[in-house]
């Protein structure tokens, strides 16, 4: 038996044909175990109707069917001994309708019709219209005239349909194309030929069809800055074998001098020897994106701004207050009241110079700006100075603290300030969230190449299901019975923030509510290669130094004026200035040994002024002194860069005041 299958169409015809030239005298046979006729048709005949892959059938003059095979019998859903004898328009009329005209048409003239396409339902799918191709082919008898017509019958609905839904997709992409702004491009590098979308060509402002320099048109309309930028990108991509090989963002202009940015993905097929081909691009319009970051940028940087003025102007009214308890302080041993009123106001003044040191540091650690000023430093060291910070406040709940360190050495190569911050935030978290005369432990040891600090209290405990976001920004946990919140929900996200910046890591336990909480700390330690870092030594006791001739600026007379009452009380020749211009003035005058320089100042800026006084022969070797509200890593950076030798920032200290008077250099020495 022959095998069909594989047979084009052309030579399915072109047999059946032939099988039908030799089986004349036969076409009266009927495929469907005829009751009576002429003897069987040949065997090539019959084996062809039998097992071809397609519909075959014969009609006669009066559209009957004279012969079916099973194929076509099982497209129209009908057996095909109910096919013979009986017409085409009386068994499937629709069918009928669409072909009858092109079978009488080969009926009459004896030209054959191919490639007929027939669109129709038939009783094997009703309600579902199916498509076919018919081949009509004349059968004429042996006076030569046209008897009967030869019907091949491919159908094609799976291809149809995958045409259509082809079609479909393509005009799918053609839209996401238009309203993505997508331009696909083609370009061979030997001979420069290139090929591209319309879309393409909308996206870099030409009509469509336009656009006929190829490559050449469309560079033109990069922008000059960035042209050899993309070219390098493209061709080191192409060179190197990267799978999707380059992605860049670049800029055009369009003639309507509207600048837009396309970002351009791309790769390339090589030949045998390794050379490009072919190189493949998409570029895609990415103006609305690159707005919307720019707007976040400006919104971040407008944040910035907020963030640092705010500080400067809560700074400031801090310093008169600081300044003016310590001349409180200084005027004699003072009433037992007085010295706890004095206390509680530098414990609040502190607080709020921490809480706005906090936010600041918040939103440099998101922005990754927060600079670490690292150096080798014993742990203990660093304990010691959250201690002292977090000590007040437990001593303050008559809790009892615990403390037990390893014997042996251990080094951090840490900001030494930075990480006492982060124990001492968990310790005053420990001290808030624990009723009075609490527990509280710091227990430190030491893990392979690792140290871990836990923080351990009594308190009222975290619940479970506030565990997983506690150390989120702005979080606070609901806390029960009458106790109020405390802070601003952003002390334990940046102790998390710090922690990571010294490659450090922390998590929180807890058993419930009321069963206490414990914050376990482990950070890497430090290869032992130079000795640690010489610690600050103990300032001298107000009124130790010998008296020093101090230039006190600033544009707040309130900060101003008390600070130099305060240096005055200490012993101290103070002048003042109130801008920079009558800071100059005064220190040609005055000829201080130390300036305490603000930088934020009417007619002339602390900087301008720092640089105008280095300029003064006797001004080269003075010390000179940024105080400032502006206390972010810009503001120190160009501090340096003008020539200050030092930059605090408000409120300062009395200690560092004492600190920066010991060190002075008079001038000329």
């Amino acid at each position: 038996m022959a095998d069909y299958q594989d047979l084009s169409r052309k030579e399915l015809i072109r047999r059946l044909r032939a099988a039908e030239a030799r089986s004349r005298g036969n076409d009266k046979e009927r495929d469907a175990s005829p009751r009576s006729g002429p003897p069987a048709a040949p065997i090539e005949f019959e084996d062809l109707y039998r097992n071809a892959p397609v519909g075959l059938c014969v009609l006669d003059r009066e559209l009957r069917w004279v012969r079916i095979n099973h194929r076509l019998a099982e497209f129209n859903g009908i057996p095909a001994a109910d096919h013979v004898g009986r017409r085409l328009p009386e068994l499937m009329p629709e069918v009928a309708q669409a072909t009858e005209p092109a079978i009488r048409a080969v009926l009459e003239t004896g030209e054959p019709r191919l490639n007929i396409e027939l669109i129709a339902e038939t009783p094997a799918q009703p309600g579902m219209p199916r498509s076919w191709l018919m081949h009509l082919e004349p059968i004429r008898d042996e006076q030569g005239e046209v008897s009967a017509v030869s019907i091949v019958v491919e159908e094609t609905t799976a291809r149809r349909r995958a045409e259509a839904a082809l079609r479909d997709s393509e005009e799918r992409l053609r839209l996401a194309q238009q309203s993505a702004r997508i331009g696909v491009w083609e370009w061979r590098p030997a001979s420069g030929v290139a090929r591209w979308t319309p879309e393409l060509e909308d996206l870099y402002g030409y009509p469509a069809g336009t656009c006929a320099g190829g490559y050449t048109s469309f560079a033109k309309r990069v922008h000059p800055n960035d042209l050899a930028e993309v070219e390098r990108q493209r061709d080191t991509a192409v060179a190197a074998h990267r799978p999707f090989d380059f992605d860049f963002d670049f800029r055009i202009r369009l003639p309507s001098g509207e600048t837009r940015w396309i970002n351009c993905k791309g790769s390339a097929a090589y030949d045998d020897a390794g050379n490009p081909e072919r190189v493949f691009g998409v570029d895609i319009d990415i103006t609305e994106r690159k707005r919307a970051e720019e707007a976040l940028q400006a919104a971040d940087r407008r944040k910035d701004e907020f963030l640092a003025t705010l500080a400067h102007e809560l700074r400031n009214p801090l310093v008169p207050i600081r300044n003016a308890v310590e001349i409180m302080r200084l005027q004699g041993p003072p009433h037992e009241r007085l010295q706890e009123i004095c206390d509680l106001i530098e414990r609040q003044v502190e607080h709020l110079a921490r809480l706005i040191d906090d936010l600041l540091d918040v939103s440099r650690i998101s922005r990754g700006k927060l600079h670490l000023r690292r150096e080798l430093v014993p742990l203990t060291t660093v304990i010691e100075y959250a201690l002292e910070f977090a000590r007040p406040l437990i001593e303050g709940a008559g809790h009892r603290l615990t403390v037990s360190l390893p014997r042996e050495p251990i080094l951090l190569d840490a900001d030494t300030l930075r990480l006492a911050q982060v124990f001492s935030n968990l310790l005053d978290n420990a001290a808030k969230f624990t009723d009075p005369g609490g527990d509280i432990r710091l227990i430190a040891h030491r893990e392979g190449d690792a140290v871990v600090v836990s923080v351990a209290d009594s308190g009222i405990g975290i619940p479970a299901t506030d565990l997983p976001n506690l150390f989120d920004l702005f979080v606070q946990i609901p806390i029960p019975g009458e106790r109020m919140r405390r802070g601003l929900g952003i002390g334990l996200a940046l102790t998390r923030g710090l922690l990571e910046r010294h490659g450090g890591q922390i998590e929180a336990s807890s058993e419930g509510r009321g069963k206490g909480s414990r914050f376990t700390v482990r950070l890497p330690l430090a290869a032992a290669s130079s000795a640690p870092a010489p610690q600050p030594s103990k300032v001298r006791a107000p009124g130790a130094e010998t008296a020093a001739r101090i230039l006190v600026v600033d544009d707040h007379p309130d900060v101003c004026h008390s600070l130099a009452a305060l240096l005055r009380s200490l012993g101290h020749e103070v002048a003042t200035a109130g801008d920079g211009l009558e800071a100059l003035e005064t220190a040609g005058r005055f000829r201080p040994d130390l300036v305490l320089l603000d930088l934020g100042m009417p007619r002339l800026d602390g900087y301008a002024t720092c640089q105008h006084l280095r300029l003064e022969a006797w001004g080269e070797d003075l010390t000179i002194v940024a105080m400032s509200g502006w206390g972010g890593a810009d503001d120190r950076r160009k501090c340096e860069a003008a020539g200050f030798d030092d930059h605090l920032v408000k409120p300062v200290a009395l200690a560092d005041i004492l600190r920066l008077i010991a060190t002075a250099r008079p001038p000329g020495a």
